[in-house]
């Protein structure tokens, strides 16, 4: 599906610096037509970063929402089609405590609600660390995707 415009809107969660967003300049270079309708970082030195790597063009402009936690998903229904999210790992990394969803900095929950929101999204790619499959969390995470109406299918690097 895509827009009035022949392009898919991408909503990117915990966008950090932009480098997710420089992928889609790379891939717009093959074909593939993504720009970017919104980001949400929290991180206040991360979205200094993205301001200035939009304002020198070297990602699209787009807006910041600053907590993932207070993002309203419906206004967005209906725009965005895809989804990126680097959803925080420290609770789930190997050199943590791997404490999953007893750890206050999972984000997981509040990626799934924002997917469960936005109706349109009919495809989402997201990254997090090797540790995760190992741990049961891991299995509720795929749960989640699939009441929410989607396939999984990972992959992970040693």
């Amino acid at each position: 599906m895509e827009n009035d415009d022949g392009v898919e809107h991408v909503l990117d969660c915990f966008t950090g610096g932009g480098g997710s967003l420089q992928a889609h300049r790379i891939l717009d270079r093959f074909g593939y037509r993504w720009r970017t309708a919104c980001c949400i970082e929290w991180d206040e030195y991360a979205g200094r970063v993205l301001r200035r790597r939009m304002r020198e063009g070297a990602t699209d402009a787009a807006p910041i929402w600053d907590d993932a936690s207070t993002f309203d998903p419906k206004p967005w229904d209906g725009i965005v089609t895809g989804c990126v999210a680097g959803f925080p790992c420290q609770p789930f990394s190997l050199s943590g405590r791997r404490e999953a969803d007893e750890d206050k900095r999972n984000m997981w929950p509040d990626v799934a609600r924002i997917l469960r929101g936005i109706g349109s999204i009919r495809w989402c790619l997201l990254e997090n660390v090797g540790g995760l499959c190992s741990l049961d969390y891991f299995g509720e995470i795929l749960s989640d995707l699939e009441a929410i109406g989607f396939d999984a299918i990972w992959q992970t690097r040693e």
